[in-house]
């Protein structure tokens, strides 16, 4: 009897796919996909393995040939390979088995219930004939003892994730090549990392000898030297410690390419903490390396409208592998997919292996989760072939000390003079103006022509701006404000800026990491010293003036937050000690240093370390229960859309066809991130737009978002009196 793996709807079945076929090719792909961690044999099992409940009578004719649902087809082979091999190898092989359509699954709950491996390890299944396993003798099968070689449940439980991830790819691949071949056509369709090389060199090439000969210049070009320099060296950890405006951007990108193409790696993987910058640093990439180059994948982008409908399609794949050379992503997609359960978020996982990350604006690593973040990019530099790049001008002092025995090992600057790079680069005087009230800040904003003042609450911005409002020069920066209309005030803001026209800007945090802005005067309220030297890169940013002004001020607020109190109580610690040079390297590293002995064991807050060294024993790991609590945002959030002139075509769009990709990403720009303990007090004046499915809530109650300040949320029921006017 031939067995067979899927069917074809209306076809008779000399034209389905035989299951012999998908397994063969599931595990050369798996196999493929393991090779660069050592781990081929096992990917190459699992493949194998990996269906083999499709061979039973149940699948064969209840669901190929009648329709039937819920057959379990994957707890066979996972039971087969605890049965054939070694405990431990069984083990790590029968998880990603087992977990390849449903995810991976938490080891013992110690209930008899389908959710946990255990459980599915005592399921009775049907018994297979020797005909039907496509491994003979699984003691001749050939593991290199090196993939096996870990020292703790937290290493186990990342190889078992790595297979996991080699599995599902290889499987959707085979899926997909089988039902719609003219899909795997297309994913090969990106140019090769020595292409994006080649035409990075040129492009730099060509701006450094038409730049201006100043100091500043001077030293990105010392920079992008040390770069390429040391991208000569083999794959490990690395630091890259640049002052803002120091052109660490490009330079970056110069050592990962240049890096990549030497060591032969796979692919660039360029992460960052805010979708703002993402999007600045992907158009900036484009622009240098072709629209067809970089894979910018957050919830928020969106293929241009006149892009073709091969190239939307390759973007829309590779979003689901990471299979293209160049991605720009999220702290949120990198790091939570690093600790995923589930199929399709770890699908991608096996393609961060033997490439390069940069962790742009390093110092925003998550610091209830930093231990197990850390010991995550560890792993993956030690046995997964990853270069990791951390690069910030404010490094975070995450590397390993009697103080601090969780931290990185052999981590290379890549700058040789970072200190000389930070004295050569200062552009501001900081002056300390202690406790001021919002009248006296409101004030001395009122004196200057053009500055900028960043305050650490929504709250704080809109009440210094509302003591602005006589001046009509006067803009307001809000994470409250949908990213179309923050992105039209900033560029009405640098308008300005450029031609020398008054204007006062009063902001949040948001300012801080990659908005381009260049002021001569910045107030800040006191802070960590990393956000304190990102809002200092706002002023004086170009050097054209001699010395910008920076002035660090004590609000008459304490923040509700008890991080950023903490980083604030930390922050004036060490300005108090640091006075005459409080953005220095060595201010920064002690304020680090502090921060972290504070926090102790919260920096894993969740024991997720702990929960993954426990299993280790048994071999049963809750990686559904880490999966929920490791999360860079911890409090649940939907997005509101807010009404506009300009995307009433979308919503009318969404209403009709509510699942199509391009209406959801093109909607994201005129949305709002809501905390879902505010849902209740917006049900009077929200509507569904997919009411079925109580999707895309709309704000009905334009009142609530003014131009000056985006969503206002203190009053719910607030109408303007004209709109009470019949």
């Amino acid at each position: 009897m031939v067995l067979f793996a899927r069917s074809v709807q209306g076809k008779e079945d000399s034209y389905w796919q035989t299951l012999y076929n998908h397994l063969e090719s599931v595990s050369a792909l798996a196999k493929k996909f393991s090779e660069p961690f050592n781990a081929g044999a096992l990917g190459e099992i699992c493949g194998l393995l990996h269906d083999l409940g499709k061979a039973s009578p149940e699948f064969q004719m209840g669901v190929l040939r009648k329709g039937k649902r819920g057959v379990d087809h994957s707890t066979c082979g996972a039971q087969w390979a605890e049965n054939n091999f070694p405990v431990g190898l069984g083990r790590i092989i029968g998880y990603a088995v087992a977990g390849h359509h449903t995810g991976l699954l938490d080891g013992d709950h110690g209930a008899m219930n389908d959710g946990s491996y255990r459980a599915r390890l005592e399921k009775k299944i049907d018994s297979l004939e020797p005909a039907d396993i496509p491994i003979s003798n699984p003691k001749e099968v050939f593991i290199d003892k090196s993939s096996l070689s870990v020292s703790s449940g937290f290493q186990m439980s990342m190889l078992i994730r790595m297979l996991f991830s080699a599995l599902v790819d290889a499987d959707r691949l085979d899926a997909e090549a089988f039902t719609c071949p003219e899909h795997s056509i297309l994913r090969s369709k990106w140019p090769g990392l020595s292409v994006l090389k080649n035409r990075l060199s040129n492009y730099l090439e060509d701006l450094t000898n038409g730049a201006s000969n100043t100091l500043v210049n001077e030293k990105r070009r010392e920079v992008l030297d040390d770069c390429t320099t040391a991208a000569e060296h083999p794959p490990g950890l690395f630091s890259l410690t640049v002052p803002t405006g120091g052109g660490k951007t490009l330079s970056s990108l110069a050592f990962a390419l240049n890096h990549a193409v030497r060591n032969r790696m796979q692919r660039v993987i360029y992460v960052i903490p805010y979708t703002s910058i993402i999007e600045q640093n992907a158009a900036v990439f484009r622009k240098v390396l072709g629209a067809e180059s970089v894979l910018e994948h957050h919830t928020g982008f969106l293929p241009p409208k006149d892009t073709a409908t091969d190239e939307t399609n390759i973007w829309e794949f590779a979003v689901e592998n990471w299979d293209a050379p160049l991605i720009v992503t999220t702290n949120v997609q990198f790091f939570e997919t690093l600790f995923s359960a589930r199929a399709g978020k770890c699908r991608k996982l096996h393609n961060i292996a033997n490439s390069v990350v940069i962790l742009d604006e390093a110092q925003m690593l998550p610091s209830k989760l930093l231990r197990p973040s850390l010991e995550a990019l560890k792993e993956l530099a030690r046995r997964y072939l990853t270069t990791i790049v951390l690069c910030t001008a404010t490094q975070p002092a995450v590397q390993k000390s009697d103080e601090f025995t969780g931290g990185l090992e052999d981590v290379r600057e890549i700058a040789r003079d970072p200190r000389g790079l930070q004295i050569a680069l200062e552009r501001v005087t900081v002056e300390q103006i202690g406790k001021r009230t919002d009248r006296e800040i409101a004030d001395r904003m009122g004196r200057c022509d053009q500055v900028l003042t960043i305050t650490n609450s929504r709250r704080q911005s809109r009440k210094i701006f509302e003591l602005l409002t006589e001046e009509k020069e006067a803009f307001h920066l809000s994470g409250l404000m949908y990213p179309a209309h923050r992105t039209r005030q900033i560029e009405r803001i640098r308008e300005r800026l450029d031609k020398k026209k008054a204007c006062r800007v009063v902001s949040t945090q948001l300012v801080e990491a990659g908005v381009d802005l260049d002021f001569p005067v910045v107030f800040r309220a006191l802070s960590g010293l990393d956000s304190l030297a990102q809002a200092a890169g706002r002023c004086n940013r170009e050097g054209k003036l001699r010395k910008g002004r920076f002035y660090i001020f004590e609000s008459e607020y304490r923040s509700f937050d008890s991080f950023l109190a903490r980083c604030a109580d930390t922050g004036r610690e060490v300005l108090g000690s640091h006075g005459d040079d409080p953005m220095s390297l060595d201010a920064v590293k002690e304020y680090f240093q502090l921060l972290f002995w504070k926090m102790g064991e919260k920096l894993d807050h969740h024991l997720i370390l702990k929960k993954f060294n426990a299993g280790l024993m048994r071999g049963f790991f809750p990686f559904r229960e880490i999966e929920s609590v490791y999360r860079l945002i911890e409090q649940s959030q939907f997005a509101l859309i807010i009404p506009a002139p300009e995307n009433e075509h979308l919503i009318e769009a969404l209403k009709d066809d509510p699942y199509n990709i391009r209406y959801i990403r093109g909607i994201q720009q005129y949305s709002v991130p809501v905390f879902d303990s505010q849902k209740q007090a917006l049900c009077e004046v929200v509507e569904y737009l997919d009411p079925e499915n109580e999707r895309f809530p709309l704000l009905t109650n334009s009142d609530l978002y003014s131009d000056s300040f985006g969503l206002n949320l203190d009053d719910t029921t607030f109408r303007n009196p004209e709109s009470n006017v019949c």
